[in-house]
């Protein structure tokens, strides 16, 4: 009804580059930045669990990414277009790497809990 307040106010002010998520507290991030589903981080097996299933997906997007890099390699770019495109992958292909290691150093750091 009339009553019903517009959903994206609510998250407002939260920058466009932070993943968020309904149910999280504004401002509560873990240890890579991503919002948590409450406060307090957390039940730390689930944490883990989410932080280990992130590190499989990005593992994969990795391969594929290095498949996809060595690909254009072989053919060499030519075209604009293929230049772009190598330079994008490169770029993604960094982000997930550092986006590993920082998943794989939080789960060290539970693990050592």
């Amino acid at each position: 009804g009339p009553e019903r307040k517009d959903r994206r106010s609510s998250y407002a002010g939260l920058s466009p580059g932070r993943p968020s998520s309904p149910g999280a507290v504004a401002g509560s991030m873990d240890h890579i930045g991503r919002e948590t589903r409450n406060g307090r981080g957390g039940d730390q097996s689930v944490n883990s669990m989410d932080m280990e299933k992130r590190l499989m997906e990005l593992s994969l997007e990795r391969d594929r990414l290095e498949n996809q890099q060595a690909k254009l390699a072989r053919k060499g770019a030519r075209k604009r277009a293929e230049i772009i495109e190598k330079r994008n992958i490169a770029e993604r292909l960094e982000n997930v790497r550092k986006e590993i290691n920082k998943l794989r150093l939080g789960l060290r750091r539970l693990n050592a809990l």
